[in-house]
C-alpha cells in the first residue's frame, strides 16, 4: 500500500512539474513557426513532395523518394504537380521576398518587378530547367508527358550572328483585302509545347489561348494576326505524330478550344 501511494505521489509531483515548465507563447515565438503546405504524391506512389515555410520568410520546397532516399531540396518552390507518367515534377518558384520588399519600399513599378519562375525537374535525369516570365501553364492528367505553357510577353528571337548583308531583290506590292471592320485588338504571346524527357519543343507565336487533352495526345490552340485584316485561326497539334492540323482560319473569333472525351478528336 505504501509502494503504491509513494507512486501516485510521484506521478502526480511530476505532472505539476510539467505543468509548470510550459508557459504562454508571446509575439516573439512566431518566427520560429513553420506551417506545412504543399503536399502532393505521384500516381505511382514513389514520389512526395511538401514545403516548409516559415512565419516570416522564403519557404522550401522538398521532392522526396522515400524509398530510394532522394530528397531534393528547392528554395521558394510552391503549388507543385507531379506528371501523368511520374517522371518530373512541375512548381513555381518565388522571387526572393527582402527583394521584393525593398522594391516596395523604393516604389518600383510592378512590371517591373521580378515574377515567379516555373520549374521543372525530370527524375531519372536530375536535371532542373527554369522558365521565367511565364503567364500559365497546362499539363494532362493522364497519358502524356506533354507540358505546355504560355509567356506574359512575346519572347524576343535570337539574333542572328552578324555576316554580309545579301541584297533583297524588289518584289511587286502585293495588296491584301481590307475588311470594313476595324481590326480587334487582342493580346497574344508565345505558346510552347514541351516535352521534358525527350526535349522535344515547339514554340508559335501570336496565341490567344490554349488547352491539352486529358490524355495529353492533343494541343489545340488558336491565333490572331493580321493587320488590316483580323484573322483567326484554330489549330491542333498531335504530339505522337508532330503534324498539326488546321481547322480554321480567316475573318471573326474563336474561343476555347475543346476535346471529346477520348482526346482523339477535337473541335472548338
Amino acid at each position: 500500500m505504501r509502494n503504491i501511494l509513494l507512486l501516485i505521489s510521484l506521478v502526480f509531483t511530476s505532472v505539476i512539474g510539467l505543468a509548470q515548465e510550459k508557459r504562454s507563447l508571446t509575439p516573439d515565438d512566431l518566427p520560429e513557426w513553420k506551417t506545412l503546405g504543399s503536399t502532393r504524391i505521384s500516381n505511382d506512389g514513389l514520389w512526395v513532395s511538401y514545403a516548409v515555410n516559415p512565419y516570416v520568410g522564403d519557404g522550401i520546397l522538398h521532392v522526396k523518394n522515400p524509398t530510394t532516399g532522394v530528397d531534393k531540396q528547392f528554395e521558394r518552390g510552391y503549388r507543385p504537380q507531379f506528371s501523368a507518367q511520374n517522371n518530373y515534377v512541375v512548381f513555381m518558384i518565388k522571387p526572393q521576398l527582402d527583394s521584393l520588399r525593398k522594391m516596395k519600399l523604393d516604389e518600383v513599378p510592378k512590371s517591373k518587378r521580378p515574377s515567379d519562375t516555373l520549374a521543372i525537374y525530370v527524375f531519372e535525369q536530375d536535371t532542373l530547367m527554369k522558365f521565367a516570365g511565364v503567364k500559365s501553364h497546362k499539363m494532362s492528367s493522364e497519358g502524356s508527358d506533354w507540358i505546355t505553357f504560355m509567356y506574359k510577353k512575346p519572347q524576343k528571337d535570337k539574333k542572328a550572328k552578324p555576316g554580309k548583308k545579301k541584297k533583297k531583290k524588289k518584289s511587286k506590292k502585293k495588296t491584301e483585302p481590307k475588311s470594313t471592320k476595324k481590326p480587334i485588338k487582342r493580346k497574344t504571346s508565345d505558346l510552347v509545347m514541351f516535352n521534358p524527357v525527350t526535349g522535344q519543343k515547339t514554340k508559335v507565336k501570336n496565341v490567344i489561348e490554349y488547352s491539352i487533352s486529358e490524355y495529353g495526345n492533343s494541343i489545340g490552340y488558336i491565333r490572331s494576326f493580321g493587320d488590316t485584316i483580323d484573322s483567326t485561326g484554330v489549330y491542333w497539334f498531335n504530339n505522337m505524330t508532330g503534324v498539326t492540323d488546321t481547322s480554321f482560319v480567316g475573318l471573326g473569333n474563336a474561343k476555347k478550344p475543346t476535346f471529346s472525351e477520348k482526346g482523339d478528336e477535337s473541335r472548338e
